[in-house]
């Protein structure tokens, strides 16, 4: 008779526990998920990706945090969080910028909570899973074009599309340059002898001019901002021109092909020039003012100034 009131009670808590949890669900993700589809079209393929971006914010992270990433905990909710995505990526056109926007949210987030700090390990040669961060650094580059050029309608993802794309572009270089590394050479010539690796960052540098000339005319709030260098993506758009060019000059050189009037050599003394001129500009604080000095003097940018001075005459 006992054992059967502690079973009947247990059966009552779990019974009230799972109640509760299905309605802090359904309660959680109806606010989060007509939050978002208010803001744009799409409305079912937003639904679907809002849940699934609740289900990392409510359930993978905390639990990733608390235990360490991709725990035995989280093992239920990726697959409930990745069926989500997926669903809701298909349905999207092919043309929507919309769905990209979700990627960074759900996916590219994942990444640099929880991954992006093995990239770093690696680049001191302390990490074992270099396939793993391969696969992720190209992930990333896929999701670059259509996240640069693809339609966007989504008033609210148009506030922080440029910023976006500037910021993921400027991260995948500075990822492969690292897990692109070896022992002899890694900080200078990651890319040497790499055709591949070198067209991935001039099409980089190419989507970045499609969606600036896009901004201009669709997204001119944001662009206007960050033109006016009311926007620190001001500084991180010119440092991702001074990051690329840097690599593809050192690419040409060792491929023979290095000119001292060409295209990237170019770019990257444009764009030290325009960080350079900051120094009067009462609109840039203090403190990013020695932050653009020390990087344009010192480390690589400055050591890769100071070469080509050598090679060129007259710079």
């Amino acid at each position: 008779m006992i054992k059967n009131q502690k079973k009947w009670l247990l059966g009552k808590v779990c019974l009230c526990i799972f109640t509760c949890f299905m309605g802090f669900n359904v309660l959680v993700f109806s606010r989060v998920i007509s939050d978002h589809v208010d803001k744009g079209p799409y409305h079912r393929a937003t639904a679907y990706m809002a849940a699934s971006f609740g289900v990392n914010f409510f359930y993978i992270y905390p639990l990733s945090r608390t235990f360490g990433y991709k725990n035995f905990l989280t093992k239920p909710f990726y697959f409930f969080r990745d069926s989500l995505y997926q669903e809701g990526y298909a349905l999207f056109p092919e043309d929507a910028a919309e769905k990209e926007m979700w990627w960074f949210l759900i996916r590219h987030s994942e990444f640099n909570e929880f991954v992006s700090d093995d990239v770093l390990k690696y680049y001191n040669g302390n990490a074992n899973n270099l396939d793993e961060l391969m696969r992720w650094s190209d992930e990333i580059y896929v999701h670059l074009n259509p996240l640069a050029t693809n339609t966007l309608k989504n008033d609210y993802f148009k506030k922080f599309r440029f910023q976006t794309y500037i910021t993921t572009a400027y991260w995948y270089i500075r990822a492969r340059e690292k897990l692109l590394s070896d022992i002899t050479n890694k900080k200078l010539y990651p890319f040497k002898g790499k055709k591949e690796e070198a067209e991935r960052m001039q099409n980089i540098l190419e989507w970045l001019d499609v969606l600036i000339d896009y901004a201009k005319y669709n997204e001119a709030k944001v662009y206007d901002s960050c033109a006016k260098r009311i926007d620190p993506v001001w500084f991180r758009e010119n440092d991702l021109r001074l990051e690329a060019a840097m690599h593809l000059v050192y690419y040409d050189l060792y491929e023979n092909q290095f000119d001292c009037n060409g295209r990237y050599l170019k770019m990257f003394l444009t764009s030290r020039e325009i960080m350079l001129n900051t120094e009067n500009d009462p609109v840039i604080s203090m403190k990013s003012k020695n932050i653009i000095s020390t990087s344009l003097s010192e480390g690589r940018f400055g050591y890769f100034y100071r070469t080509i001075q050598k090679w060129c005459d007259g710079i």
